[in-house]
């Protein structure tokens, strides 16, 4: 070229070198504002993420030619993925705890958790640890449930030991079935702490605290049987129940026999 490309050539240099140093300078600013977001992350204070990023001072328009400004540096690629992930940090973070309360005294440790999705209330009961949980379990001795009309017997352990946890977890059970319309509760647990949480899901529904629709199912994992099957027990009861259906019916039929001989029908009806 002639006079004039020689005299481009400088300018074009000065232009190479003036947006490299834009690009590095960006780069070095970025990585400083990410270090000083992970600083404020680990601390806990709160985040504001940038919508934009600030450009640095341009040179004058009259040491530039205009032709520069067709090439604008565009951002680094991974800022806006940054950014994602530093917002998804920080909601986790910010989010509430997942257990609402918890006891681990006796005579069973247990705690309460909530699902926001299926607007379950859980209680989560544990298992035999400790001398105290072991004297429920030996006293196994056969307990009338409730009222003696029902006709069921249950492990007396156990059923003393729930009616304990039964006064704890009452104002939970309320709460949430009356904050949330649809909300359910649940109940679940393993080896003695299952055995515990069928009892409380009877209790519930016999002392009216919450109808079948409002408990989901009950999932206890090797937990021992409640259930008493003795002399007295519900099976024989119905047994005897139904022989005894049967014995009135055959003697209604009998005398109905004899009445309707007569004509008047009563027998039949009856």
């Amino acid at each position: 070229p002639g006079a004039g490309g020689g005299a481009r050539a400088p300018a074009t240099a000065a232009i190479e070198r003036t947006m490299l140093g834009r690009v590095e300078q960006e780069e070095r600013e970025e990585k400083e504002r990410m270090i000083e977001k992970e600083n404020k992350v680990k601390s806990g204070d709160s985040i504001v993420i940038p919508t934009s990023n600030p450009a640095p001072p341009l040179a004058s328009s009259a040491s530039i030619p205009s032709s520069a400004h067709t090439h604008p540096t565009p951002p680094p690629i991974s800022t806006h993925y940054q950014q994602q992930q530093q917002q998804q940090q920080q909601q986790v973070l910010t989010q509430p705890p997942l257990v609402l309360a918890c006891n681990t005294s006796t005579p069973n440790a247990w705690y309460v958790a909530d699902d926001d999705d299926t607007k379950i209330r859980y209680f989560i009961f544990q298992g035999s640890t400790s001398l105290d949980h072991w004297e429920i379990n030996l006293n196994f001795e056969p307990a009338i449930f409730e009222d003696p009309c029902l006709g069921v017997r249950v492990h007396g352990g156990m059923y003393r030991a729930a009616q304990e946890l039964y006064k704890e977890i009452l104002p939970l059970v309320q709460e949430h079935l009356q904050n949330v319309p649809d909300g359910k509760i649940g109940f679940t647990g393993h080896s003695l702490g299952g055995s515990l949480a069928t009892v409380l899901t009877f209790l519930m529904i016999t002392r009216g605290i919450a109808s079948p629709d409002r408990i989901t199912a009950t999932y206890t994992f090797g937990a021992p049987a409640i259930f008493c099957l003795d002399e007295g027990s519900a099976a024989e009861r119905r047994a005897a129940m139904r022989q005894k259906i049967r014995e009135d019916r055959a003697a209604a039929a009998q005398g109905g026999l004899g009445k309707g001989e007569g004509g008047d029908g009563e027998g039949e009806r009856e």
